[in-house]
């Protein structure tokens, strides 16, 4: 009788651990359904952290980058697309990165947006003699975490629109390239007008 019994528990202890494996494969088979599920219906600039509402863009531009700005976020003969018409709907952000009309240049900008409408911003010398750009009480700094240190050869232009704008103006932005020292960007045309965006870019 005893042997019985104790035959009957085992059967009884193993028929348990079947259906508890039973259930955490059809729970891990939902499971995996339901990412799959999720991934198809998502846009491929989601998949990449870049989920945006695309409402306002009229064209979607795809260039190669040339020059070396952005290197350390894009490199030189790495594609973008700009987003054209994005701001027309949306207010730019720091950490955003557009592209901008500039009259010297016969191909858009690609800079990055370190200041916007309403932040308080200055430019302070260090022990090196070049600038810092503080905004909001903070030091401007690289993707790599290197702080902007604009040499005097090429602070002028900053110097005096923050002189004469120590509030950045709702309709500019400060707009930087990721080189510690500036580049054409800025450094060398001042604020720039929201209208002067062409759109946001992607990669």
């Amino acid at each position: 009788m005893k042997k019985t019994l104790t035959m009957q528990s085992r059967r009884n202890k193993g028929w348990i651990v079947v259906w508890w494996y039973s259930l955490a494969f059809f729970i891990l088979l939902a499971a995996s359904f339901f990412i799959l599920l999720v991934l198809k219906n998502l846009s491929p600039e989601t998949l990449k952290g870049s989920a945006l509402d695309n409402s306002c863009v009229t064209e979607r531009e795809t260039r190669i980058v040339r020059g070396n700005s952005l290197e350390g976020i894009v490199s030189p003969g790495h594609t973008i697309t700009i987003l054209r018409n994005y701001y027309a709907c949306h207010k730019p952000e720091r950490g955003d990165i557009v592209a901008y009309y500039y009259a010297g240049s016969k191909d858009p900008l690609i800079k990055i947006v370190k200041a916007i409408g309403g932040d308080v911003w200055s430019m302070q010398k260090n022990e090196s003699g070049a600038f810092t750009i503080i905004v909001n009480g903070s030091p401007l700094t690289t993707s790599t975490n290197d702080p902007y240190a604009i040499p005097q050869t090429k602070s002028a232009m900053l110097e005096r629109y923050a002189t004469i704008y120590p509030t950045i103006p709702d309709d500019a932005l400060l707009l930087l390239g990721n080189i510690p020292t500036g580049s054409l960007d800025s450094t060398k045309f001042g604020l720039a007008h929201i209208k002067d965006v062409i759109g946001r870019v992607i990669f």
